[in-house]
């Protein structure tokens, strides 16, 4: 019901001054009719003055812009949306019978209170949809994916909700969790729990560690974790696969719960993004055998990262800090070790080994000894490749000729002198997660103050900005900011600079936590870790999606000197062995597009954009994904109650089981006895500009002339 709440009146100036105003109008058209040639009657008179005193009137109020403002309460009736599960873990499991029966008659008895309630019905299973009540008898559980926080998106704010109920199992494997928003929602949330919520007699995969990034022809470890209950003793055979081809089984037993990990060694051939498959033969007995498989990607490089270490003079820190490097397969070393004058370690100087390298390691370097054109090679090497790379000084180190490469140093050098101390590391707790420290120290990143002292050389360096000193220095117990070990990062030029000599006697420590070469080898791919921004970047919201799930792929377009590219086309290819789509991908602003594909089938997927200027090849990116391995739905049945009670919980309602659901019909009349929602509303009605004002006026001014004509007054 909608009732008059209130009325306003405004003009466009004072109201003082149009009751001012009005007041000398009205003076104005009495004087106008006090006498008149010829003489009328007394009433005529009046009648004159009256259309006369009324056409002024309006006149000036119209001048003063009049706006009638009239503001309206509608009452609501309260909507309470019912969020129904269609997903297909509700038709999965030995107690699936079960589950369909109960959502159905949970689902009947909603329908027969449809009259009673302002019921809003919503289907959801990887996405949320408005219902009917006459679709609740026609329900499929047979949905790909549970997003109940697409629930709460699709609830509109224009119309108020005064609850929402959730008939679900709680099991989420999509979108956010919406436990994070549950007590700003603004309205209670109710759920009934559907399904068993015991543990199940299980195993499955449960994940797969392995390194981002590996090379080609270079051996890797890949650990796959086995989790599994209620299969004691129970003999079973784990399978790797790369791109579907088995890699290597192995045989284990199972404890009677836990987690079993399984170490297998992957040597990939071949360069690419290789999918990796993880599989454990099914138990008999296995209740929820949907889980027993899992997928991961792997890039694959084809080459091994190329170092190559320049040493000013040989010294133990170039041995060691060799030895470190050529210990990891996965780097190719080559060195240049000056022992004088024109003259090296291992054969001559050629500056082919320095241009190929991915990174540099310069040690002692540049000494007195290196030549200038040495000197010169590296600083164009790295002005025009921004080749990363790691630098130790001093001692050998040439001061002067380093100057050449300070543009590039993490530091300025502000002084530099001959005296010597002994100092102990002293970790910046600032960055003690950083991935070179983490390197060398694994979770006891402190570990690093229990190593031996160095000697640093009474050089006084001031950091620039962006550098990051990982490691300070301690003498005579007391901390010094002096840094000890460097880094910086700026575009894709990385540095890292470590200032002290006798660095090799951190291998020689008696810290069974520190590990000196995989320092030295983290310090070398952090370096490498520095690639160069593409001009096209294809992004899918995930790797992994159900069968016919919609795959949502997003793109960054740069130009050349990486800003954002508007008004490109970028054409989208997605295809298996039987099936190609091509898309043109949406643009959505700021150098960003997005592509959101039909259903497809179950299979492996490459994808590949492209986009063209000028008739020619601009930027492309690939990837792949795989649609429909994973079943996530069937990879848990075990119902989630605690999850569905701290939603109902934090947001004001309450959790109800299978046995006392009914109760929740008693929370929707106490929610209807509350005040109403109410929604506001006005109308602007402009006076000023009213055609029938205009018309009146025009009527009474023809109506005063009319009686002045009759009169003889004209």
């Amino acid at each position: 019901m909608t009732e008059l709440r209130d009325v306003a009146l405004d003009i466009a100036g004072s109201w003082v001054w149009l009751v001012f105003l009005l007041l000398l109008l009205g003076i104005y058209a009495w004087f106008s009719y006090r006498f008149t040639l010829p003489m009328v009657s007394k009433s005529k008179r009046y009648l004159l003055l009256g259309l006369r005193a009324i056409v002024l009137l309006l006149i000036l109020f119209l001048m003063f812009e009049p706006v009638l403002s009239l503001f309206y309460e509608t009452k609501l009736r309260p909507v309470h949306y019912i969020a129904v599960d269609r997903s297909g873990s509700l038709s999965s499991g030995k107690d699936s019978a079960d589950k369909v029966n109960l959502m159905k008659e949970i689902t009947g008895m909603f329908g027969t209170k449809t009259g009673d309630f302002n019921f809003r019905y919503i289907f959801f299973d990887g996405r949320a949809e408005f219902a009917e009540a006459d679709q609740l008898g026609s329900l499929l559980f047979g949905g790909n994916a549970t997003d109940i926080e697409a629930v709460i998106n699709v609830i509109p704010e224009e119309t108020p909700a005064a609850s929402l109920t959730i008939l679900s199992d709680g099991i989420i494997n999509k979108g956010g969790n919406p436990l994070t928003r549950a007590d700003r929602l603004g309205y209670p949330v109710y759920t009934i729990g559907i399904g068993d919520t015991s543990r199940k007699k299980d195993v499955s995969i449960r994940g797969i560690l392995h390194n981002e990034t590996v090379y080609a022809g270079s051996e890797t470890k890949i650990n796959v974790t086995l989790s599994s209950y209620g299969f004691k003793g129970e003999a079973l055979v784990v399978s790797l696969y790369e791109d579907n081809k088995l890699i290597r089984s192995e045989n284990v037993t199972l404890p009677d719960e836990g987690v079993t990990p399984v170490l297998f060694t992957y040597k990939p051939v071949n360069a690419g993004e290789k999918k990796i498959t993880a599989e454990v033969t099914i138990p008999k007995g296995d209740e929820q055998p949907g889980n027993n498989k899992k997928v991961t990607y792997i890039k694959v490089l084809s080459d091994k990262l190329k170092i190559h270490l320049i040493a000013g003079y040989p010294s133990s820190d170039v041995s060691f800090i060799r030895s470190a490097l050529k210990a990891d397969t996965s780097m190719k070393v080559t060195s240049l070790i000056q022992i004088a004058q024109g003259k090296y370690l291992e054969g001559n100087y050629s500056k082919t080994d320095a241009e190929q390298a991915d990174i540099l390691f310069l040690v002692n370097f540049p000494a007195s000894e290196t030549s200038p054109q040495l000197l010169e090679d590296v600083r164009r090497i790295l002005a025009e490749k921004n080749t990363p790379f790691f630098i130790l000084l001093p001692p050998f180190t040439d001061v002067q000729k380093l100057r050449n490469l300070s543009s590039y140093l993490p530091f300025e050098i502000i002084r530099s002198g001959n005296g010597r101390k002994e100092v102990l590391p002293q970790l910046n707790e600032n960055y003690k997660l950083h991935s070179v420290i983490k390197a060398g120290t694994g979770a006891l990143q402190m570990s690093i103050n229990g190593l031996p002292p160095v000697i640093q050389y009474d050089w006084v360096l001031r950091s620039k900005t962006g550098a990051q000193p990982l490691i300070t220095i301690r003498q005579n117990n007391v901390s010094l900011d002096d840094p000890m070990l460097t880094v910086m990062s700026i575009g894709k030029l990385r540095t890292v600079a470590f200032n002290g000599v006798n660095l090799w006697r951190w291998k020689l420590n008696t810290n069974d936590v520190f590990d000196f070469d995989s320092f030295i080898t983290g310090i070398a791919r952090w370096l490498s870790s520095a690639e160069e921004r593409k001009l096209l970047t294809l992004k899918p919201v995930k790797k992994l999606f159900s069968e016919n799930e919609v795959v949502e792929i997003s793109a960054e377009l740069l130009d050349e000197s990486l800003t954002a590219l508007e008004g490109e086309e970028i054409k989208l290819v997605i295809s298996s062995t039987s099936v190609r789509r091509e898309y043109i991908m949406n643009e959505l602003g700021r150098g960003l597009y997005e592509t959101m594909t039909d259903q497809l089938p179950s299979g492996d997927y490459r994808y590949k954009g492209t986009v063209e200027r000028n008739g020619q090849l601009y930027a492309a990116d690939s990837g792949r994904i795989n649609i429909g391995e994973i079943d996530f739905e069937r990879s848990n049945l075990t119902a989630d109650a605690n999850f569905l009670s701290a939603l109902a919980f934090y947001s004001g309602g309450k959790y109800y089981s299978s046995k006392n659901y009914d109760d929740v019909f008693s929370e929707y009349t106490r929610l209807d006895l509350k005040k109403a929602p109410v929604k506001s509303s006005f109308d602007e009605h402009r006076i000023w500009s009213n055609i029938y004002i205009l018309m009146v006026i025009v009527l009474l001014l023809s109506a005063e002339w009319f009686i002045r004509k009759r009169a003889g007054m004209l």
